[in-house]
């Protein structure tokens, strides 16, 4: 059976939006402007590939003297963050990050306690503590994308 056209009915009311929208990805985000221009998911999404350019900038596997008697490097490059993305406060942090390969990404991913003992060796004791610590309180060092996370000649860490 055929169907009939539809009734040409009214146009439809182009949405005006009130507030500015999100520019990224050729206007197709729908979400209003936090910061930047951006929404707050495609922000840190920008935030992200930032943060992994800078550390895979480094060129080589730094844990490679680590690894090497148990297996060798593999694979490309990763940024590995020494606590995990899910804490928003260390997650853009560029002291917070490793660049390894992916064989070692994969292997230290796999044994939580080692990497632990990892990040304490390579930080020492006070920069690692100063870190968790900034993890655990939960706020996003990179909130308003103007401060960020220094080594201090101390061993601290500053905002």
């Amino acid at each position: 059976m055929i169907r009939p056209d539809p009734k040409p009915g009214p146009r439809k009311k182009v949405r005006r939006w009130k507030t500015p929208r999100c520019s990224y990805g050729k206007g197709r985000c729908k979400r209003p402007a936090v910061i930047d221009g951006m929404c707050a998911s495609h922000r840190r999404l920008q935030f992200d590939r930032d943060w992994s350019a800078q550390i895979r900038a480094k060129g080589e596997c730094e844990l490679r003297e680590r690894h090497q008697e148990r297996f060798p490097c593999g694979g490309a490059l990763q940024a590995a963050h020494g606590f995990s993305r899910r804490y928003a406060g260390t997650r853009h942090v560029p002291l917070n990050g490793f660049c390894i390969c992916a064989a070692s990404h994969r292997y230290w991913g796999m044994r939580p306690l080692e990497w632990d003992e990892i990040l304490r060796a390579e930080w020492g004791e006070t920069v690692y503590e100063e870190l968790r610590r900034l993890a655990l309180r939960g706020a996003n060092a990179f909130a308003n994308g103007s401060e960020r996370v220094q080594l201090r000649t101390n061993g601290g860490v500053s905002l």
